[in-house]
């Protein structure tokens, strides 16, 4: 594989996680602004069901995919770039 080829791999997998993570974040709310900035934040479920549990964390699981694709895709193309 190329530099150019590398990099544009990387700057797929970011644009995907990306995604992933607005995807799937944007469904979280939490109650308290102040006590999340503070790490004592509590989640707020609509339902408190298994169903929503389970779909709760799987939002997080997906959301933390995307950033594990972000670190990825920068990484692809830092080593694209020093391939040139």
């Amino acid at each position: 594989m190329t530099g150019a080829s590398i990099t544009s791999v990387g700057l797929v997998l970011n644009i995907i996680g990306a995604f992933f993570i607005w995807y799937f974040v944007v469904e979280v709310s939490l109650l308290d602004m102040a006590e999340y900035l503070k790490g004592r934040a509590a989640v707020a479920l609509s339902d408190s069901k298994t169903q929503a549990i389970d779909a709760y964390k799987k939002r997080i699981s997906m959301s933390r995919i995307g950033v594990g694709l972000l670190i990825a895709g920068f990484i692809f193309q830092l080593v694209g770039n020093f391939m040139r």
